[in-house]
């Protein structure tokens, strides 16, 4: 009768203390009802009963007000809403003007600020929080633009393709200026991590070019700069070398030449001045992968190198100085006996230098300076995951979307992609700050200094 009924009150499954989990939602993937930010709160009275009447059930206490119960209601619809605004128009029979209601589109204040650009491509393109979405959902979560098209067709506000194009035009020409200037600073960085990956321009792999391209990659390059870490995506036929070193031609000259991390290949060597870090990671990997055919010699390489890697676990935390400290006494002594070991297998005839065995060997034989270079240098890591796991967006964006058509729309999803990524490592919402950057354009382009992941907010 008076709804669900009233018991004696005990802490409910969400009050409960939990133990703490490692994936950040309190146990289980579970959230409070605070921990949904964006979702819309709809207070609901109880039908019967008001605070202060007496209870129903033991007809003695006296009703008063605790903390809401919830319930969650799910909705499922497309990304992008579409609202369509009947604008009443009136004419006058006899001068024949029309008197147009004035929409309340008009008025909101996510909208891209076009006043001083040329980028008017029509109305789909004016809200900027829908710009945002449509390049969020191509390159930050892999959904291409047909594939969105049909998501929106299916709930009946359909998208073309070709909108979905402008409007991420839209994006990229009010995030250009911030790109330039974190392209500046990232030139400055103390350390500067790179990879490639492939990915088509089709329009550049077109026959008659001249000269002739026959491959394009995006370079992913992670440049950290006093304490912050800045994403660039580079997509063209330069690889990363070439992609590092125009960045660090415009560094400045009185500081110290930086610190490059990758992989031994020579597509990563630099024109610029730098030290070389090369990543152990590529170097332990390529004896793992010959864990089943060199058991003996490879699981000694690997319990070696194991040490090195639980020396980094625990003093990854500490300032640069005192983490190179302790693996100068820790890691130094069991990387000089496998550095000895090494040429000892070809000498003694252990192992074939001509045998998969070999060549691994002998990868990190002529690459040990560079693999062991965080032996020397403060701020040196062991690997260059960091760039490994970034570059898995690009991966998953041509894995879905498969090419780029032009150098233009490569440049376009490179802006979104570096801004998008850097926004995360800042622990800024890339979602939020796209918009900001529409909404203000104007004022972008006059101070992008000011506009910043990690300053914008203090100048909205």
């Amino acid at each position: 009768m008076f709804g669900v009924k009233s018991e004696p009150h005990n802490a409910s499954d969400d009050e409960r203390p939990r133990e703490k989990s490692n994936d950040g939602n309190g146990g289980h993937g579970r959230r409070g009802r605070d921990g949904y930010p964006g979702a819309e709160r709809f207070p609901v009275e109880h039908p019967d009963l008001k605070p202060k009447q007496k209870c129903p059930e033991c007809n003695k206490g006296r009703l008063y007000e605790a903390e809401p119960a919830v319930d969650y209601a799910w909705e499922g619809t497309a990304p992008l809403h579409l609202t369509i605004y009947l604008l009443q128009k009136l004419l006058c029979p006899e001068c024949k003007t029309s008197f147009t209601a004035p929409s309340p589109g008009e008025g909101l204040s996510r909208t891209v600020d076009d006043s001083q650009d040329s980028m008017k491509t029509g109305t789909v393109d004016a809200n900027a929080s829908a710009n945002a979405m449509v390049a969020g959902m191509r390159f930050e979560y892999g959904v291409p633009h047909y594939r969105l098209a049909k998501i929106q067709e299916r709930r009946g506000m359909a998208l073309p393709a070709a909108n979905q194009d402008r409007m991420i035009k839209q994006v990229a020409f009010s995030a250009a200026p911030v790109h330039e200037v974190l392209v500046r600073m990232a030139a400055d960085g103390e350390l500067l991590q790179s990879d490639d990956t492939k990915m088509k321009i089709l329009n550049c792999l077109k026959n008659g070019q001249d000269p002739p391209i026959k491959r394009t990659q995006t370079t992913v390059i992670i440049s950290h700069v006093k304490g912050r870490a800045i994403t660039l995506h580079v997509t063209g036929p330069s690889q990363a070398g070439a992609n590092v070193s125009a960045i660090l031609a415009s560094r400045s000259e009185d500081l110290e030449p930086p610190i490059h991390m990758c992989d031994g290949l020579s597509a990563n060597n630099l024109t610029e001045n730098a030290v070389v870090a090369n990543c152990l990671d590529h170097a332990r990997r390529k004896f793992y992968d010959l864990r089943t055919s060199y058991k003996d010699e490879v699981n000694y390489i690997l319990s070696e190198l194991q040490k090195v890697y639980l020396v980094d676990r625990e003093v990854k935390e500490l300032p640069a100085n005192e983490r190179l400290a302790m693996h100068l006494k820790l890691s130094k002594p069991t990387l000089d006996s496998l550095h000895q070991w090494m040429p000892d297998q070809f000498t003694e005839r252990n192992v074939e230098p001509n045998s998969p065995l070999g060549k691994a060997i002998n990868y990190s034989f002529r690459r040990w300076p560079e693999l062991t270079r965080f032996l020397e240098m403060p701020g040196v890591p062991l690997s260059n995951s960091d760039t490994e796991q970034a570059i898995k967006w690009a991966i998953c964006h041509r894995k879905n979307s498969l090419f780029y058509r032009t150098q233009n729309g490569a440049r376009n999803g490179d802006i979104i992609q570096s801004i998008i990524k850097t926004c995360n490592s800042a622990n800024v919402n890339s979602f939020d700050y796209l918009v900001a950057l529409q909404e203000n354009r104007s004022r972008v382009y006059a101070n992008p200094e000011m506009w910043l992941p990690w300053n914008y907010r203090s100048h909205l």
